[in-house]
């Protein structure tokens, strides 16, 4: 029989959990008076077991890392607020889940699956226990060195959103004071370059955006702020915005429509010809 030894008692039991879940037969028991009493007991004579180390494996990326994640957070950045750190871990997990690819391509490629799977058979098949905590220690260390980069670029990330929502916030009450200039804007947004109308389809040019330009948006302006489109959004300040556009998703688009919030219709981009060509043809017809 084999045994894997755990200083926490919760870990020993999610162990068991995975074991279960991949039908290895499992024993969880108690030692008292030892550094390491929570251990998990298999029938396998050795450690070079494919059943076994899918188990570990299972642990290691659903269970362990967000753990270590946790850890950090804690006693290396010191976050307390359960608010933060919640958010934090959200955006580590979508990490881990591969839903934020914008983060995980700023990272190293390694070899997750692999480096764990060699590292568990590698156990030396005399042993027939080991230590989890100090195996995790000695043998997992570029793992755990993953695990920290995911919370780097994850509180790196929390950072900027808060910064985003200051400013959206910030816009929000420039609008909210600001006179409306015009009843109704179109905007044609292809790849991140808008093309501003007005009601009738009558193209507003640069000249045009100048001269109605807010200019205290140009001194208290911060870095953020996009001079080519969302200055004459706020200078505008339109009632209606029709934003035209098959990027819905993207950055502009989404900063648009949290700042202008009920003000925006989103529309696909194929909707701008099609309502130009209707007006156009009702301006020929009469």
């Amino acid at each position: 029989m084999i045994e894997i030894l755990f200083s926490n008692q919760l870990d020993a039991f999610k162990w068991s959990e995975f074991s279960k879940k991949n039908h290895v037969k499992v024993e969880l028991q108690q030692k008292r008076f030892s550094t390491a009493p929570y251990f998990v007991r298999h029938p396998q004579k050795t450690w070079n077991s494919s059943s076994i180390c899918t188990v570990f494996i299972e642990f290691m990326l659903e269970w362990k890392r967000i753990q270590w994640a946790k850890q950090l957070l804690e006693t290396s950045y010191w976050y307390k607020d359960k608010e933060e750190s919640q958010r934090i871990l959200e955006i580590i997990c979508e990490m881990f889940s591969g839903e934020r690819k914008e983060l995980i391509q700023l990272l190293e490629e390694f070899p997750e699956v692999p480096f764990l799977r060699d590292s568990f058979l590698s156990l030396p098949e005399n042993e027939s226990h080991v230590h989890f905590d100090g195996f995790a220690k000695f043998r997992l260390k570029p793992f755990w060195d993953r695990v920290g980069k995911y919370v780097e670029l994850a509180i790196d990330e929390f950072k900027m959103e808060q910064e985003y929502q200051v400013f959206i916030h910030m816009q929000r009450e420039f609008l909210r004071k600001k006179e409306q200039q015009i009843p109704m804007l179109r905007v044609y947004l292809h790849e991140n370059e808008p093309i501003f109308y007005d009601e009738s389809f009558q193209r507003l040019y640069q000249d045009d955006l100048l001269r109605v330009l807010d200019k205290r948006l140009l001194v208290n302006r911060p870095l953020t702020v996009d001079c080519f489109t969302l200055v004459p959004l706020l200078s505008l300040a339109p009632g209606h915005i029709r934003l035209y556009t098959d990027e819905g998703e993207s950055g502009l688009s989404r900063t648009i429509q949290n700042i202008f919030e009920e003000r925006v219709t989103l529309l696909p981009a194929r909707q701008f010809w099609e309502e130009q060509w209707k007006i156009g043809s009702k301006d020929a017809a009469n």
